[in-house]
C-alpha cells in the first residue's frame, strides 16, 4: 500500500483527526465494468460462493456469481453439451454479457457417488470451453480441503479425484494451468452441511485466495503478523509506527492514510456491541484481517470514555471475538497514554485510569493476553489542540515507542513487555504481579513454574505439506500423545540453563514443561503438522505436585479445547520398587474431584514391570485396578492400557466383566493373532497401532537413544521399508476389524519429540501407510473411530 504521509501531516495539523463516526464502506459487490471482466468460470455452488467472496473483497475481473451453477458437478457439465443444458446455457449467457473473456477458471466439483468420473468426462468439457472461448487460458482447481470434518457430498474420494484430474489436465494440455489452491476450510468457515462456505468467513477466505491468484499485480496480502483495534488514537498510533519507514520488516498491519478515520469513536463498549453480530468496526477489522492472512497477534488499545466505566465482563466479548477470528492468538493490551498537563475531555482521568486497571486484569486472567506497550506520557507539545489526539511531535514520540516494542516481538515475543514496564511499577516482575506478597515462598515457586508452562507463543507459518496422490489426505487424530510434566526438583535448579536437561528414557534431553517446552509450543506443532486432534496423556503424580499439574491441565483445556482429548495418567510412584503403575482408587477420586468432568480418559497406564528396579507389573485384574474400574465407569472415562507379558487372559476377564467401559490398549506384548482374537470377542476393546511399534519395531529402533537429526535421516532413508513392513504386519488386522483400531504416534519423553519436523515426519509416514489400506477403512482408522470414542466419553 502507498503511504502519503505528507497529506497525513496536513490532516493532523488541521485537527481533523477527531472521534467523529465515519460511514462504513460498501462491503457488497460494486457494479462491474463489463469491458474490464476477462475471467469466466465453470463449477458448482461452492465455485459460485468462492466467486461471491472474490467480489465481496473488491475483485473486478471475474464474471458475477451465477446461481444456476448449483450442483454443477463435472459429470453434469459433461452431459448434453450440444443440446439443452442449464449449465452451458448459464455459461453462454455470462459469456455474452462479458465478451472480453479470455480466461476460464474451472473448479472440478465431484460427488462421492460419482465414481465413474474420469479424464474422458473432463476432456468433453475442456473441448467445449475451447469452442466457446477460442485461445482461452484455462486454470483448473480442485475443491477446497476441510480441516475439521469431511463433506458428505464429496467425501474424501471426491476431493482427491478432483486433485488427481486437475494435475492430469495440467500435464496433458498446453492451454491448461494449475489454478489457485484453495482452503483448507475450518468449521468456522464452513456451513452447517459441512460442505458449503459460511458467509462471510468462508467466502471471504476463499475470495481472498482468488484475488491473490488472479489479481496479483494490484492485490497482494500483507506479510504483517500483528493487527490492531481501538479508536482514533489507535489509528494515529499505528500511523506513527509506520511514519517515515514503510520497510517490509515491519510487523504491524500496514497503514494507509485513507484508513485514518476507520476506528473513530471505537471505544471498548462500541467494539463490544458488535462483537457477536458485527458492526462497522468489526467489518473494518475483518477486511484488514483478510488482507493479512499471517496475523497471529493483536495490539488492542483500550479506549474508554469518562462516562463509561467499562467492566471486565463488558469488555470480555471483544477478546472472545478476536479469539474466534484468530485461533491461538496472542493479544497485546494497552491503555491510552497519560498526559503531563491538562485532561482529555473525551476520556477524562477516569477513562485512562480505568483502561490501565482493565489492561492489567486482562493480562492476569488470560494466558493469551500479555501487557502491550506503555505509551506516553504526552506533553502539551505532543498533544493536538483538542488535548486528546497526537500532534506531529506526539506521533514521533509514540512511533518510537511502538517500534521499540513491536519490532523485537518477531524474534522474542515476550521480551518487549519486560522493557516497557510502567515506570510507577518498575520494581515489579511482570511474571509475579498476580502473586500475593503473603504467599509462601514454596508456593511462589510452583506458581512461576505453572505460568512458565502456560506462556503464549507466536506460531510461525509453515508451507502446506504436499503428499503423493496415493497418500491419505483426510483428517487425522493422534490417539497416543504423551504431554510432559513441569519439573519437581528443588527451587535452586530453576536457575539452571535449559540445555543440560536430564536424559529422557528414550534418548535426548527430557522435555520439562515450562523449562524447555511450553504448552503453546506443543499446540503450535500439532496445529501445523497436520493432525486434527489428539488423545493427550496428562501426567498427574502421586505427590504434592499433583494439584499444580491438574491446574495446568485445566488451563490447557480451557485454552485448547479443540486440540486435546484429556486423559489422566496417574502414576503411583512407579519408579520405585514399592510403587505402582497407577495411584489407588481413593487418590484417583481426589484427583478427579479437583476439576470435575475435566477428563475423558484414564491412562496411559503401563501394566508391565518397570525397568531398573521400578514398580512390578500390575495385571488388569489386580485388586488396585478392580477398585478403580467402578470409578472409571462412574466418570464415563475411556481406559488406555499398555499390557504386560501374559496379560491376555485376565485382560479378557475385565473386558467381559465391564462391557460398558471402553478399553484401549497397545504394545507388542500380544501377537497380531492374539489381538484379533480379543477384538473379535469384545466390542468394547480397541487397539492402538502406534508408529513406534509393529513388526520388527523399525521406527522404534530408530528412535531410541537418537537425536532428532539422526531419526529424520534414518526415517527418510528407510521410508519405503517402514511402510512396506507396516503394511505386511498391520493391514490384515485393520481391514478385518476396521471399527476397533486407532492410529497414534506414542510421542513423548524427549524435547525433540514435540518439534514440528518430527511431527511432520510422523504425519507423512501415517498418510503413506493409511493410503495403502482399503479406501473403505482409511477414515475409520485415521480419525472416525477416535471421534466415536470422544463423543461417547466424558461429557461427550
Amino acid at each position: 500500500m502507498r503511504k502519503r504521509f505528507g497529506i497525513l501531516f496536513v490532516l493532523l495539523v488541521l485537527g481533523v483527526v477527531g472521534c467523529l463516526d465515519q460511514s462504513a464502506k460498501n462491503d457488497g459487490q460494486d457494479e462491474i465494468n463489463v469491458s474490464s471482466v476477462s475471467i469466466g468460470y465453470i463449477g458448482c455452488s461452492n465455485t459460485r460462493e468462492t466467486v461471491e467472496g472474490y467480489h465481496y473483497l473488491g475483485g473486478k475481473k471475474m464474471w458475477d456469481y451465477e446461481r444456476r451453477y448449483g450442483s454443477g458437478t463435472l459429470l453434469d457439465w459433461s452431459r448434453n453439451v450440444d443440446e439443452k443444458s442449464k449449465y452451458w446455457d448459464a455459461f453462454e449467457d455470462l459469456l455474452e454479457k462479458y465478451p472480453e473473456t479470455k480466461t476460464i477458471w474451472w473448479q472440478l466439483c465431484i460427488m462421492d457417488e460419482d465414481r465413474t468420473t474420469s479424464y474422458e468426462h473432463a476432456e468433453i468439457i475442456l473441448n467445449k470451453m475451447r469452442e466457446r472461448v477460442s485461445d482461452a487460458i484455462i486454470y483448473v482447481s480442485a475443491l477446497a480441503d476441510y480441516t475439521d470434518s469431511v463433506c458428505t457430498i464429496t467425501g474424501t474420494w471426491g476431493l482427491e479425484k478432483g486433485k488427481e484430474l486437475a494435475q492430469e489436465l495440467d500435464e496433458k494440455n498446453d492451454d491448461v494451468f494449475a489454478g489457485p489452491f484453495l482452503g483448507p476450510m475450518s468449521a468456522k468457515e464452513t456451513a452447517r452441511d459441512g460442505c458449503h462456505l459460511r458467509s462471510p468467513d468462508g467466502k471471504r477466505k476463499l475470495g481472498n485466495q482468488m484475488r491473490l491468484f488472479f489479481d496479483a499485480e494490484e492485490y497482494s496480502a500483507d506479510e504483517a503478523s500483528i493487527g490492531y483495534l481501538g479508536c482514533s488514537n489507535t489509528m494515529q498510533t499505528v500511523a506513527a509506527y509506520w511514519l517515515g519507514d514503510s520497510s517490509d520488516d515491519r510487523v504491524l498491519w500496514k497503514f494507509n492514510d485513507q484508513d485514518l478515520h476507520e476506528y473513530d469513536a471505537g471505544a471498548v463498549v462500541d467494539w463490544t456491541k458488535g462483537a457477536e453480530k458485527g458492526n462497522k468496526f468489526w467489518k473494518t477489522f475483518d477486511r484488514y484481517l483478510e488482507n493479512s492472512p499471517n496475523t497471529k497477534a493483536i495490539f488492542w488499545q483500550l479506549c474508554i470514555r469518562k462516562e463509561e466505566p467499562t467492566s471486565y465482563e463488558e469488555a470480555l466479548p471483544v477478546l472472545e471475538a478476536i479469539r474466534q477470528r484468530i485461533p491461538g492468538v496472542v493479544v497485546y493490551v494497552s491503555a491510552l497514554p497519560i498526559y503531563t498537563e491538562g485532561v482529555c475531555e473525551i476520556t477524562g482521568t477516569a477513562g485512562i485510569e480505568r483502561a490501565k486497571v482493565l489492561a492489567e486484569e486482562f493480562a492476569a486472567k488470560n494466558e493469551d493476553v500479555v501487557p502491550g506497550p506503555v505509551l506516553g506520557p504526552m506533553t502539551p507539545y505532543e498533544t493536538g489542540e483538542d488535548g486528546c489526539h497526537l500532534s506531529v511531535g506526539g506521533m514521533q514520540t509514540i512511533g518510537n515507542q511502538m517500534k521499540k516494542f513491536f519490532d523485537q516481538i518477531e524474534n522474542n515475543p515476550e521480551s518487549a513487555s519486560e522493557e516497557n514496564i510502567d515506570p510507577e511499577n518498575a520494581e515489579v516482575d511482570l511474571e509475579k504481579r498476580e502473586f500475593s506478597v503473603e504467599e509462601p515462598a514454596e508456593e511462589q515457586v510452583w506458581r512461576r513454574r505453572i505460568e512458565a508452562a502456560m506462556k503464549p507463543t507466536l506460531c510461525s507459518d509453515v508451507a502446506k505439506l504436499m503428499y503423493l496422490s496415493s497418500d491419505y489426505q483426510g483428517p487425522l487424530i493422534d490417539t497416543h500423545l504423551h504431554i510432559p510434566s513441569i519439573p519437581d526438583w528443588s527451587p535452586e535448579e530453576d536457575s539452571l540453563p535449559p540445555d543440560p536437561a536430564p536424559e529422557g528414557r528414550f534418548g535426548g534431553p527430557q522435555a520439562l514443561l515450562g523449562w524447555n517446552v511450553k504448552m503453546s509450543e506443543i499446540a503450535c506443532t500439532l496445529q501445523r503438522e497436520g493432525t486434527h486432534q489428539n488423545f493427550a496423556f496428562f501426567p498427574v503424580y502421586e505427590s504434592g505436585i499433583s494439584m499444580h499439574q491438574l491446574e495446568i491441565w485445566k488451563r490447557t483445556m480451557q485454552k485448547y479445547p479443540d486440540i486435546f482429548t484429556p486423559f489422566i495418567m496417574s502414576s503411583g510412584n512407579d519408579g520405585q520398587p514399592d510403587g505402582f503403575p497407577t495411584v489407588d482408587a481413593e487418590t484417583l477420586t481426589e484427583m478427579l474431584a479437583k476439576y470435575p468432568k475435566l477428563f475423558q480418559g484414564y491412562g496411559e497406564i503401563g501394566l508391565y514391570a518397570r525397568e531398573n528396579g521400578g514398580s512390578p507389573e500390575l495385571p488388569p485384574d489386580a485388586p488396585r485396578l478392580q477398585e478403580i474400574y467402578p470409578l472409571v465407569k462412574k466418570n464415563n472415562l475411556m481406559i488406555y492400557f499398555h499390557l504386560g507379558d501374559g496379560h491376555q487372559d485376565n485382560f479378557e476377564n475385565m473386558l467381559k466383566q465391564y462391557p460398558d467401559i471402553i478399553f484401549i490398549w497397545h504394545g507388542d506384548q500380544l501377537s497380531v493373532n492374539e489381538v484379533k482374537d480379543i477384538l473379535q470377542k469384545y466390542p468394547n476393546a480397541y487397539y492402538g497401532i502406534d508408529e513406534f511399534f509393529g513388526g520388527e519395531r523399525e521406527i522404534f529402533e530408530m528412535y531410541v537413544g537418537k537425536s532428532k537429526e539422526e531419526y529424520l535421516e534414518a526415517a527418510n532413508l528407510k521410508f519405503d521399508q517402514i511402510i512396506s513392513q507396516a503394511i505386511i504386519h498391520w493391514k490384515p488386522l485393520i481391514e478385518q476389524y476396521p471399527d476397533q483400531v486407532l492410529w497414534g504416534t506414542d510421542r513423548g519423553d524427549a524435547v525433540w519429540n514435540y518439534d514440528l519436523e518430527l511431527g511432520q515426519m510422523q504425519v507423512k509416514i501415517a498418510r503413506a501407510f493409511i493410503g495403502k489400506l482399503s479406501p473403505a477403512v482409511q477414515e475409520k482408522f485415521a480419525y472416525q473411530n477416535a471421534e466415536k470414542l470422544i463423543a461417547a466419553s466424558g461429557n461427550g
